[in-house]
């Protein structure tokens, strides 16, 4: 009976401490070293962009989703530009800037999830098995919202390497590149939001819809097709994280050797009368002698100067 008792309380403990998954069927069970990954399902992601195929066109969830992508997009186009006019890459920066650009490079592909997710979605659901389970569902709307996410994830990406590029303090980096995801982050946040009926009972409704519960399972794929598909999500990530480093370290480079130092300075002195100044003409000069060394009165209001200057290689 102590024995007995001692093996009771043995096995609640351990049973208490494991977590149990669904499994599809039997065969996943031994013998496949992916079965955990395929047993679990897939349910729809909690997101505005959702709604841009679970709701009808036209409807409140719809326009308020077609609201925060045109928000999200827009906020990030015009740092794009804003950005890129600016034209102002750091001649060269110190070290621990430096190593903060890189460590955002990874945190970044970390953060950034819209392409992993729309991509997987893509992957998970076909266009029968969808119509099979959510017969009112449109593909061709489904499709659209995961390329909007798909894309939405590369404009962040792509401001965040402008950023990068032209940062010359660590707090910058870090404070762009978290302003930049917080654009990103809209839709989850509107999404939530509407969960709590901040926004209406309508836009609460639409969160609380079967489509959000329903799991959907792993549909029956050849190993050698999950294998492709499975390479082509992790060379996504690989891809992405090739351009950034190649970019970062080709300006990188250019900066420690001095490319981006300007060639010449010009000065305007304003209205002042510069007397008894000396001035060497260039060797170009056609009324002087090239060379020649003078000593004359110089009226600024009428004078640019210009100054060449030298390449300056600071290393970091």
């Amino acid at each position: 009976g102590a024995k007995t008792a001692c093996y009771l309380d043995n096995f609640l403990l351990l049973t208490s401490r494991c977590q149990f998954f669904p499994v599809n069927n039997v065969s996943d069970v031994g013998g496949n070293e992916d079965s955990d990954v395929e047993a679990l399902t897939l349910t729809l992601p909690e997101s505005t962009y959702s709604f841009l195929f679970t709701e009808s066109a036209g409807s409140v969830p719809f326009v308020f989703s077609l609201g925060i992508v045109a928000m999200s997009y827009t906020c990030l186009v015009l740092a794009l530009i804003n950005n890129l006019q600016c034209e102002n890459i750091p001649t060269n920066v110190d070290l621990s800037v430096r190593v903060a650009q890189y460590l955002s490079i990874l945190i970044a592909l970390l953060m950034e999830e819209e392409i992993p997710t729309g991509l997987y979605l893509l992957r998970r659901i076909s266009r029968p098995y969808l119509l099979k389970i959510f017969p009112k569902i449109s593909y061709h709307k489904f499709v659209f919202s995961s390329v909007l996410r798909i894309t939405m994830g590369y404009l962040f990406l792509v401001n965040v390497l402008v950023v990068l590029i032209q940062a010359d303090t660590v707090i910058e980096i870090f404070y762009d590149v978290l302003a930049l995801e917080f654009i990103q982050k809209l839709d989850d946040i509107g999404f939530s939001v509407s969960k709590m009926e901040v926004l209406g009972k309508r836009l609460q409704r639409a969160t609380t819809t079967p489509y959000f519960h329903a799991n959907l399972q792993k549909e029956n794929e050849s190993l050698g097709l999950k294998w492709r598909v499975r390479m082509f999500l992790k060379a996504v990530y690989f891809i992405n994280f090739a351009i950034f480093l190649a970019v970062m370290i080709v300006v990188s480079t250019r900066q420690m050797s001095g490319y981006y130092q300007c060639e010449s300075v010009s000065v305007k002195f304003g209205d002042k009368v510069w007397k008894d100044a000396i001035v060497q003409w260039p060797e170009h000069s056609v009324q002087y002698p090239p060379g020649l060394i003078e000593e004359m009165v110089l009226v600024c209001k009428y004078l640019l100067i210009s100054v060449r200057v030298a390449q300056w290689y600071n290393p970091v």
